[in-house]
């Protein structure tokens, strides 16, 4: 598994930094967001890639 996935937000939000870099740190910001938000519907777009990455868009409602 790759470890170097990094997660970037635009702002930092609700204590957490705007990028979080590592496996761990990911999925502990993914089950934090699960844990505390109720979510009606969501979307992706992507993914979109580069030379040394790719993004992908997320919408939730």
């Amino acid at each position: 598994m790759d470890t170097g996935i990094v997660s970037v937000e635009a702002v930092a939000a609700h204590g957490m930094p705007a990028e979080m870099q590592g496996m761990e740190a990911v999925l502990g910001k993914s089950k934090w967001w699960l844990e505390n938000h109720e979510i009606h519907s969501a979307s992706c777009e992507g993914p979109y890639p580069n030379a040394t990455a790719l993004q992908c868009s997320f919408t939730t409602t």
